[in-house]
């Protein structure tokens, strides 16, 4: 009895890693409200609802933290992806909340020569409707604001405080090459590991 309640638990368990890793794919949802949904251009100060920009892109939502540690970590990632499909992508980096304030933004961007638009979420509207929980979290859209990729940026995150030397999947840059060679993504959607994302 002892023997098949242990063997019962390893079995839920191991589910539940994977589950965690690797998520279900939910059916091709698009989301028309990101074209009103105004934000605050940290390097602007402009409220700019026009986030949707070229006819020909993917977009790069990456909801940051400028104190979570793993937001910091990916930057440099995110600076390569941009500079290598400027043609291709936009990333919009979205700060949720009213926890940091523009000079604080700004010193972030300016410390990680951060190379794309930094946006704050003030009332968390973009942050709610999309139901991002943590930072750094990505959302991979189409022109059309379907959701093709969501989750975690790569894998070199297994668990909160367990790191891979080196990640093995690029999830985020293997969805954004899929879709640029007319392929659907492999990995559609992962869980995103960070900084839980309050309520202020």
């Amino acid at each position: 009895m002892i023997r098949l309640c242990t063997t019962l638990f390893f079995a839920i368990l191991s589910a539940v890693v994977f589950s965690q890793t690797r998520l279900p794919f939910e059916s091709a949802s698009t989301y028309p409200g990101l074209f009103s949904i105004p934000l605050l251009n940290v390097q602007s100060q402009n409220n700019d609802d026009k986030l949707f920009t070229k006819d020909e892109s993917l977009y790069v939502y990456i909801f940051l933290s400028p104190e979570c540690p793993l937001c910091q970590h990916y930057i440099p990632e995110l600076k390569r992806l941009q500079d290598t499909y400027s043609r291709n992508i936009i990333i919009r980096g979205i700060v949720p909340g009213k926890s940091y304030s523009r000079h604080t933004l700004v010193r972030f961007i300016n410390d990680y020569k951060i190379n794309f638009p930094v946006y704050i979420d003030s009332a968390k509207l973009l942050t709610n409707y999309l139901s991002a929980t943590v930072t750094p979290e990505v959302m991979l859209f189409t022109k059309n604001t379907e959701k093709m990729y969501s989750g975690a940026i790569d894998d070199w995150m297994k668990e909160l405080g367990v790191k891979r030397i080196q990640p093995a999947q690029f999830y985020l840059r293997d969805a954004i090459t899929a879709i640029l060679k007319g392929k659907k993504p492999a990995i559609v959607k992962t869980e995103a590991k960070g900084c839980l994302i309050n309520d202020l």
